[in-house]
Order: structure tokens, then sequence, then C-alpha cells
């Protein structure tokens, strides 16, 4: 590449080019980072609605350009051991409230741990997802009460912008110590944000703490949700209690009524594109990563890989609200984790070189070099 190619400043138009609407992951980055508000989120990827003076900042934030492992060797130092990342501790948890275990997921690990969190003062608010106006359809949401946190709980398996609400923290609500809870592609956007060349300081310095999910794929709302779950299987989603995967099923859980179960690899053509080229499961670049793979069903696998994400689990362990073992190395709870994450990235790999071999779009961070 010539230094004139190097010099060319990036802005919206090369972000809408480079990082098509199909391989955008819909996590709300360039929103936040826009400093005149002039982007929202339109049909799943980021669209200009106002003015722009060509800063750039969209584009710089944004997930898709920059390398796991170069945000990795920012955070941790180099790069990650194995196929779950950089981690200190490992931990099988559960709440130990029957309230959080009956509404949240797997255990409730998440919805104990932030509720120890707002109780102690530790944070003062938490960015989440929540339902929207339609059931079942996940929007973020920011919230600073225990009330607010339980009508979050569980997992909705589709994505909305979740770091559309970094600035809206600090413009409407000021608070200053707050938790991310987000999916991995999620979190790296906000390490992007907090870390890359041209961070924003402003609007990343409210959050204290990141908690990662456990993610192999989200479902399109409208492809999966509508189509399938209430057109084609004529369940209403307002009848629906939760969602969950198990051992390769995706269930589906009514009040009252028999729970219905999907093979998870019939639903690969719901999920997006971004998802399938995407290779980290556990959430590499959060504070504190979990999810259900490795413990048994009602547990929660927990990784804590920052001093700041000790402390956290450490403030909802002193508080008494979760019941804890932990995980050796070499034991077979990580094994069967490594196993799951190295599928997720086997399975990335052989997206990405299927559509290289079809001349499909990939993102910047997956060009080869020349």
């Amino acid at each position: 590449m010539s230094n004139d190619e190097q010099e060319v400043k990036k802005v919206f138009g090369h972000l809408k080019k480079e990082v098509p609407s199909e391989l955008c992951v819909t996590c709300g980055a360039c929103v936040s980072a826009c400093p005149l508000g002039s982007l929202e989120i339109e049909e799943g990827s980021p669209a200009l609605k106002g003015q722009c003076t060509a800063c750039g900042l969209c584009y710089a934030q944004c997930p898709q350009i920059v390398t796991d492992e170069e945000i990795q060797t920012r955070i941790f130092g180099s790069e990650p051991r194995d196929s779950v990342g950089h981690y200190e501790k490992a931990y099988s948890a559960q709440a130990r409230s029957s309230d959080i275990k009956v509404k949240a997921q797997d255990g409730g690990v998440v919805t104990a741990l932030l509720s120890a969190l707002l109780e102690t003062g530790f944070i003062d608010g938490a960015i989440v997802m929540g339902i929207g106006d339609e059931p079942w359809k996940p929007e973020p949401r920011i919230i600073t009460s225990q009330k607010e946190l339980l009508e979050c709980a569980g997992t909705k398996y589709s994505s909305a912008p979740t770091l559309t609400k970094l600035r809206e923290t600090i413009d409407y609500y000021s608070l200053e110590e707050l938790v991310l809870v987000g999916t991995p592609c999620q979190i790296k956007a906000y390490r992007q944000m907090s870390t890359g060349e041209k961070s924003v300081p402003r609007i990343t310095s409210s959050i204290k703490l990141t908690i990662g999910l456990f993610c192999m794929e989200s479902f399109s709302y409208e492809g999966f949700f509508k189509k399938v779950i209430e057109d084609q299987l004529d369940l209403s989603l307002s009848e629906i209690a939760k969602f969950d995967v198990q051992r390769g099923n995706f269930v589906i859980y009514r009040e009252g009524k028999p729970k219905r179960e999907l093979g998870i690899d019939g639903l690969a053509q719901f999920s997006f594109t971004s998802c399938r080229i995407c290779s980290d499961f556990t959430s590499e670049l959060a504070d504190i990563s979990i999810g259900s793979v490795g413990t048994p069903s009602g547990y929660s696998t927990v990784l804590l890989r920052t001093e700041i994400g000790e402390q956290a689990f450490n403030q909802a362990l002193r508080v008494d609200r979760l019941e804890t073992e932990s995980l050796n190395d070499d034991g077979p709870e990580l094994e069967i984790l490594r196993k799951v994450a190295d599928k997720k990235k086997n399975n990335a790999e052989r997206e990405i070189q299927i559509r290289r071999k079809k001349d499909q779009s990939l993102p910047p961070r997956l060009k080869e070099k020349d």
C-alpha cells in the first residue's frame, strides 16, 4: 500500500462501502461516536440523517475494521493462549435467588451479579438488552434499579444496537459507573471505542466493567421470530415465556403449554452473515465472560479476565448472591468450552474461505494483505 493510500481519511462513505449492511454487526458504536448525532440505525445498519463533518470517528469505531488479535494485545499485552482467550480464574456459578433463576438464563448469574453490584454501589447502572414494544424484539436499555434489571432478564437471541446507549448515559443520565453487558461483537466495538487510535473517551468513560456473553450466533427478528415462530409454527410471541438453547436444540417455553424444540443446525439460514464470520464465542475481550457451555444445566461458566472483573465478582460473593465452584484449567468443563469455542472459530474460517472463493464481500479486518 502506498503512502498516499495510507493517508486517506476514512469517513462515513468508506464505512458504508467497506462494511455493507450484511457485514454490519449493528452494535451502534458509530452512532454514539458521531459528535453531531447525525447517524441512526436504519434496517440494521447506520444511515446518515444529518450534517457530516467528515471527522472519521464513525469509521474508526467499527469492530469490523480491526482484528480481534490487535485489541487482545492492547488489553492483555499478548494474543490469547487458546480458543477461550485470556482469563485469570474460572468458575461454575448460579444465583442463590430462586426468583432470579426462574426469570433469568442459565442459573441467572448475570442478573444476580448486576443485582449485587447495584445493591453495593459498585455501579450506578447498566446497559443491558431489554424488550421493545413488540414481543421479544430486543431493545437496549439503561437500567438503574432492581425492578428494571429483572424486567430485562433472559437471553433474547436476536440483536439490537446496544452501544447507541453509551452517549445517552452521558448526555441524559449523568451516570459515571456503568456495566456494559453485550455479545462478543458489542464488547469488541466498545474496546475499539475506548482503546483505538481515534478513541472517544467522553463517550466510553462511564463504563466501569464489561460483561460479555457467550454467543454462537444471533437470529433475525423478522426472518426467524416472526416468520418461523409466529407464521410457520403458529406460536404467538406474546405467549412465550423464555427461549433457550439446550443439547443442540432451540427451546421455546410457553406458560402452561408444552415446550417446542427446533434443531439449532437448521437455523443457520436465519443467522446474520456477520455472525457466520465471527470467531469469538466466549467474549474474549470482556472483563467477565459468562455462558452456559461447560457447566451443568442451571449453572453458568464464568471467566474472570481482568482485575476489575475479579473485583466485581468478589462483590457478589461478599453479599452471598452466587453459589460458585472453581474450575480447573485442565478440567472437563473448560475442555468442553474450548471445543465449542474451537468449533465457532473453525466455522468462521470455513465461511470466510467460501466467501473469498466466491469473491463475496468481507470486512477490512479480513482482507488479505497484498
